[in-house]
């Protein structure tokens, strides 16, 4: 949905209960009058996508009994964590950020250690080196393909990688977004402990307990 910028007169009344709610929410004036706006004839402004789909994510994730629910902020971002199975079973924490300002970039997605052990690290880098082959070599449904470029980068303390679609076009469902980016948060969860109970095997035995999570996750 593309914006504009226009003039308008509105009565010193009507600003101070805009104002009012939007102290409220916690947001601008001008998010704040898109809703109203938006709500009024029926539209769905790309704020409130976006807010829908962070609702939907935290009910994907709520669902499940691998990762707890730390904070969510209402079109911003959710947080989550879980253990891993590796000797003093480290924690991991996944955070996602949706923000709603580019057309093409839906969201970003960190996962954080929260352990510098360095075997532990030099794993997790394996991990996603096998996870971005198995992603290469079986991509999922065509129309959310284009989230699956691109590949998890390390800076030393996170990998963190962006996922890209025009997620603004109707096809693109609230729905639909977020059951991929929740089962997308689930399954490399899942498929990390299996990775890390398969660490002793062969490259390519851990390969397959990797890309036997992914399919199951994404099988249309």
């Amino acid at each position: 949905m593309s914006q504009g910028i226009v003039s308008v007169v509105i009565s010193e009344e009507l600003l101070l209960k805009i104002d009012s709610l939007a102290r409220k929410k916690r947001q601008s004036r001008s998010k704040t009058i898109n809703e109203i706006l938006g709500e009024y004839f029926e539209l769905m402004t790309p704020e409130a996508k976006i807010d829908r789909v962070m609702d939907e994510i935290a009910l994907v994730l709520g669902g499940n009994h691998f990762l707890q629910t730390l904070s969510k902020t209402k079109g911003s971002s959710i947080q989550c964590r879980g253990d891993i199975q590796y000797k003093y079973n480290p924690k991991i924490r996944y955070m996602l950020q949706l923000d709603g300002k580019s057309e093409h970039k839906l969201a970003t997605l960190h996962v954080v250690p929260r352990t510098r052990q360095e075997e532990f690290t030099r794993h997790l880098a394996i991990f996603f080196s096998l996870l971005q082959a198995v992603e290469a070599a079986r991509p999922p449904d065509p129309e959310l393909r284009a989230l699956k470029a691109g590949a998890f980068v390390f800076d030393g303390k996170k990998f963190t990688r962006d996922f890209y679609t025009p997620w603004q076009e109707d096809h693109l469902t609230v729905e639909k977004i977020a059951d991929f980016l929740g089962s997308y948060m689930l399954m490399i969860h899942e498929a990390m402990n299996r990775y890390f109970n398969s660490i002793q095997e062969t490259r390519a035995v851990r390969y397959a307990s990797v890309a036997s999570v992914f399919s199951d996750f994404f099988r249309r």
